[in-house]
């Protein structure tokens, strides 16, 4: 296969992967599965203390 072609499947796939993605978010939102700033703050906050414990402070 040559190399453009192969791109062009690549992208596709990323394309299908993407849109999906965002069909599942926006079904979560419709069904009231989302978090309030406090709790995605709080993940966050979760998310860079493991990320610093594991890497050191300069890993974000």
């Amino acid at each position: 296969m040559s190399e453009k072609i192969e791109q062009i499947d690549q992208q596709a796939a990323y394309d299908a992967w993407y849109i999906a993605e965002v069909e599942k978010g926006l079904a979560d939102i419709e069904n009231g599965n989302v978090l309030s700033d406090a709790e995605a703050e709080e993940q966050m906050k979760i998310f860079m203390e493991t990320l610093h414990k594991k890497h050191g402070t300069t890993a974000a």
